[in-house]
């Protein structure tokens, strides 16, 4: 599947306005790990129940301040593929994906590990060309003592087969840092 910086700008944007593909938000948890690194496990519910794993890392700044200032971190992934040859165009989005489902994990920073389980739509999945679904991961604040963003992350975009098994590493410093 091609990543094109348009379907990387949808997703930023998509992610920014809080609309699109339904989410599913994970409880929040309490910090238990004081360096700054959090490990947020997926569970793909697939025909082949894929995983992988998600290491955020904040840089030392970062971590003070969002903890000084009670803050969480965003993990929003989201899963889509490309439409099969006559997709019904319900299912096609705007850009030209198909929407698979997401997920929103809200975690506290230095969070050790945390379990998100992710449901494909099936109905969905049978309008794509049956490839690997596109894995699209951004990470950012959750915007609770700042209506802005306070991170400035990495992100992940690959198949979700390329991630099966792996663990992602993402690193977050603060903005203008």
């Amino acid at each position: 599947m091609k990543t094109t910086w348009v379907t990387m700008l949808c997703g930023v944007v998509l992610l920014v306005a809080g609309c699109g593909k339904p989410r599913t938000p994970v409880v929040l948890v309490v910090p238990d790990h004081p360096t700054g690194a959090m490990e947020v496990k997926f569970s793909v519910a697939t025909p082949e129940s894929q995983s992988f794993s998600l290491s955020v890392t904040l840089s030392e700044r970062a971590m003070k301040e969002l903890t000084d200032k009670k803050e969480t971190v965003m993990i929003a992934s989201y899963f889509s593929g490309e439409p099969k040859k006559g997709a019904l165009k319900k299912y096609v989005s705007e850009i030209g994906d198909v929407g698979l489902g997401s997920t929103i994990a809200e975690v506290a920073p230095g969070t050790r590990l945390t379990t998100a389980v992710v449901k494909l739509d099936q109905k969905a999945l049978e309008q794509t060309d049956k490839e690997s679904p596109e894995l699209l991961i951004n990470v950012y604040s959750g915007r609770k003592s700042s209506e802005d963003n306070l991170l400035d992350c990495g992100f992940y975009q690959a198949s979700l087969k390329s991630a099966q098994g792996t663990t992602i590493p993402i690193n977050c410093k603060l903005i203008g840092e």
